[in-house]
Parts: structure tokens; sequence; C-alpha cells
């Protein structure tokens, strides 16, 4: 049985990893150049890395968040509410990418990335923070 320690250590190095991938096409974009394979290509993995990411969190927090606490129930349906509409601008950046010039996609992919960032921050306190995905018992203040 995986242990909620450890399925936050997974979706946090996942996180990671996405980090990575939307820096390294921060490069791309401010490289790019009319018909830039190059941009595509890191849309393309970053599309990818977020896709499997999000299907990896929500098979692990789908059935979990709503034992968490009075909140999980809502925790569970905000994180599948943004992961769709997260989906749908990370794709919209791929077919902009693919019929825009880079120099034309630019300003939208750069949004794109740090809206990702933020959606990661904001993930990361609500839904992969360590006091909420522990074994330890939850006390609410009121002898709860």
């Amino acid at each position: 049985m995986t242990t909620l320690k450890e399925i936050r250590t997974t979706l946090l190095r996942q996180h990671a990893d996405i980090r990575a991938c939307i820096e390294v096409t921060r490069r791309a974009v401010s490289d790019a150049k009319p018909d830039d394979a190059v941009l595509r290509d890191c849309l393309s993995r970053l599309a990818d890395a977020v896709r499997m990411h999000n299907a990896a969190e929500e098979e692990a927090l789908q059935k979990v968040l709503p034992t968490l606490d009075a909140w999980g129930a809502v925790r569970k349906d905000v994180m599948l509410a943004e992961h769709v509409a997260e989906h749908s601008e990370l794709y919209a950046a791929l077919v902009g990418a693919s019929q825009l010039s880079p120099s034309e996609a630019k300003g939208n992919i750069s949004d794109l990335l740090n809206k990702m960032s933020t959606h990661m921050d904001l993930e990361e306190k609500t839904f992969l923070g360590a006091d909420l995905l522990t074994e330890d018992a939850k006390v609410d203040g009121y002898g709860g």
C-alpha cells in the first residue's frame, strides 16, 4: 500500500520535472525563430509531462482527498476542474505554436508557463501540503 507521504513525494518530484521542462520551454520561447521546431518540441514534451502528471495525481488523490478533512471533497472537485482548464490552455498553446510563428505565439506561451508555475505552487499548498498528506492525526483546534 502506498502511503500519503510516498504519494506526496512522487507528485512533488513530478512537479520538479515539470518546472525543469517549463524552464527549457522558456529558453526556447526567448530563442524562438519563425517556424521553430525546437519550441514546438518543448511544448509537446511539456504537454506530455503535464498530462502524465495530472493522470497520476488524479489517480492518487481522487479517492484520498475526500477522506482527509472536511474540505476534501471540495479539494478533489477543484483539482479536477483545474486540470481540465490546464489541459485546454496547454493544448491551445500547442495548436497556436503550430499555426502561428513562434514570435507571434511568444506572449501566449509565456503567459501559459507563468500560469502553470503558479498553478503548481497553489497545488503544493492546497493538495500536496505536508500537513495534509500525512498519516499523522489531524486536529481541527476544537478537539476533533
